[in-house]
């Protein structure tokens, strides 16, 4: 975005708070610079030359999960994740572009391979499972963990790939079992009629004991509107009176591990409050959040009985 349709986004925030409501992160720190109106006041600060981007400025717009909450519940519908990722690309060091690059996300992945999956496809569909699960096609990254890093160019590059791909009148439908995957090809500049060949269908394994499900952050109301009809089938099945975040927001927990611990907790309470033996959800990475939540929660509720 340019300086002029930047500051025109940012004056759009009318400091109601109403995203006060749904961030996960104020929820923790209850602090202004958590919020995301806090961050958009010191952004027009630094677009209006009062105010210098800073190492403490970049530090706050890191502070986000890059949910995506604010923008779910926001009057003005104000895109935060993508102003937050244009004042972080102007303003990437070498050593964070290096971080951030295709190469590093790859070695990353590597210890996840051994959760990889491969799927049958049938004539005219096309997978796109996401980071975890493979799939034999020409797909590549959603581009969501690029994104959050500030890195537009390879998002960019990216996206104008999996357009190209989607394009092919061969494919007729595009199916996709992550969350966040989905979210971010639908906000894709896509015509019409690629928009009619996305389907989101989660592998969800109804278990034969109690358990309830997780909501990731970026999936719709609509769409967990129809999963929860789908699970409500189940006689075994415990719906969440609300739903927290996991904790885990992509490499989140690397950079604020007691943020995450604490959202964790809160998630892992939340849980064992509804006598679930399981939870199902429809994102990779929440699946290893709630996991780690599992373990490092029942580690210190074991610490602190003793």
């Amino acid at each position: 975005m340019e300086a002029n349709h930047l500051k025109e986004n940012l004056r759009k925030c009318s400091r109601c708070a109403i995203c006060a409501e749904v961030c996960p992160i104020f929820h923790i720190k209850k602090n202004e610079v958590s919020l995301t109106r806090g961050k958009f006041t010191q952004l027009l600060g630094v677009l209006n030359g009062d105010l210098k981007f800073s190492k403490k400025i970049k530090k706050n717009l890191n502070l986000c999960l890059n949910c995506g909450k604010c923008q779910s519940f926001c009057p003005s519908n104000i895109d935060a994740v993508k102003i937050f990722a244009n004042f972080k690309y102007k303003n990437l060091s070498k050593l964070e572009r290096f971080l951030s690059s295709e190469f590093i996300f790859k070695l990353k992945m590597l210890p996840f391979n051994v959760f990889k999956r491969k799927y049958k496809e049938k004539e005219g569909e096309i997978h796109f499972f996401g980071c975890i699960s493979s799939y034999k096609n020409d797909f590549k990254c959603c581009a969501m963990p690029y994104l959050s890093k500030g890195r537009l160019d390879v998002y960019e590059k990216l996206m104008t790939h999996n357009i190209k791909m989607a394009s092919d009148p061969k494919i007729k439908k595009i199916i996709f079992s992550c969350a966040t995957c989905y979210d971010t090809f639908k906000k894709y500049p896509l015509p019409r009629t690629i928009e009619e060949k996305l389907y989101f269908e989660p592998e969800l394994k109804i278990p034969n004991k109690p358990f309830t499900y997780h909501k990731p952050c970026h999936m719709s109301d609509e769409t967990y509107s129809k999963i929860n009809e789908t699970l409500k089938r189940s006689e075994n099945y415990i719906p969440l009176p609300a739903q927290e975040c996991c904790g885990f927001g992509g490499d989140f927990f690397l950079s604020h591990p007691i943020i995450t611990l604490k959202l964790m907790m809160k998630k892992r309470k939340q849980i064992k409050k509804t006598g679930a033996k399981k939870v199902l959800t429809s994102c990779p990475v929440c699946s290893f959040g709630l996991l780690a939540g599992k373990i490092l929660g029942g580690f210190i509720e074991a610490f602190y009985k003793e």
